[in-house]
């Protein structure tokens, strides 16, 4: 989805707008975000109808509804999207392949996170616990963390697969884990709890972690965890990351906005201020970005919650 005590404060450009904004519709109720966008550029994610129903979208543009009752957390470059069904017998991690569905498993389950390859990594329920999986093709992985719960978010194209899991203590630890290396606990930024939500393909993991203070900060691990600051406030987390070491998410600004934002180059930047300042638009969180350096997220067009596609 993925914190040193060092504070960097995010960075304001005053320049011409360098994305253009494109929404990804609405159907009328108050939720909309997209959480992911494929190499092509479709998005996907969660929104409600006027009648405040559930569903999974897919969009580039045009939003068109995956099912209702779900929602879709990924998206790989042939178009497969995972997520979870909600029904009668309970949640299912569920991929969706030329609109069709399909159970990943047929047991309380959440599907969180896809590769290029249809490798699937979730969390699934097993006597009555949480825990963090892999699935890829016939091969079912259950995730071993010290834990007793846990969830995979993202797995890369090689396998390695990043999320967190709870310790006896209360307190939730982010992890990497690979078929041949096991899982590897990444540590936090001095806090207590730290939460991993995204790798890239060069094995980056952007996440969350406490700081010292107790808030949560975005971090990138790449060996060391490495805190990517704020925008001025005291919040921020980071959702994705992509090839190029772009890593996208929210944070507080200094006067208590929620705030898209991108990092790179060692510097984060509010993503507002790289848009036409009067395009009505209020960009509150960014969860995805491809290779391209498209970004999707959830913000509001003049008021009304809307996900968005940006385009470099």
């Amino acid at each position: 989805m993925r914190l040193a005590t060092l504070f960097l404060l995010g960075v304001t450009l005053q320049c011409a707008p360098v994305y253009t904004i494109t929404s990804l519709g609405t159907f009328g109720g108050g939720i909309n975000a997209a959480f992911a966008i494929s190499q092509s550029g479709q998005a996907v994610g969660n929104a409600q109808t006027l009648n405040g129903t559930d569903v999974a979208f897919t969009s580039t543009g045009n939003p068109t509804i995956l099912q209702t009752q779900a929602n879709a957390q990924d998206i790989n470059g042939m178009g497969a999207i995972a997520g979870t069904a909600y029904g009668s017998s309970g949640p299912r991690a569920t991929i969706w392949e030329n609109g069709i569905a399909r159970q990943v498993l047929e047991f309380d389950s959440y599907g969180l996170g896809i590769n290029e390859g249809g490798d699937i990594a979730g969390s699934m329920v097993v006597a009555s616990q949480a825990v963090a999986f892999v699935s890829s093709g016939d091969q079912l992985t259950a995730i071993e963390t010290p834990g007793n719960w846990s969830a995979a978010y993202d797995i890369s194209d090689n396998g390695q697969a990043v999320g967190y899991y709870q310790k006896p203590n209360g307190r939730f630890q982010a992890f990497s884990w690979t078929q041949d290396g096991g899982t590897v606990s990444l540590g936090t930024l001095g806090g207590r709890n730290s939460y991993a939500q995204a790798v890239n393909n060069h094995g980056q993991i952007v996440g969350s972690s406490a700081v010292r203070s107790g808030y949560l900060h975005a971090f990138l691990y790449d060996g060391i965890m490495q805190d990517l600051g704020t925008l001025g406030g005291a919040f921020s987390a980071a959702y994705d990351i992509n090839d190029n070491r772009e890593a996208v998410g929210l944070s507080v600004n200094s006067i208590g906005q929620d705030r898209a934002f991108i990092w790179k180059n060692g510097n984060m930047f509010d993503l507002n201020s790289l848009i036409d300042p009067e395009s009505g638009w209020a960009l509150e969180s960014a969860y995805g970005i491809n290779r391209q350096g498209q970004i999707v997220g959830a913000g509001t067009y003049n008021g009304q919650s809307t996900a968005f596609r940006l385009d470099p």
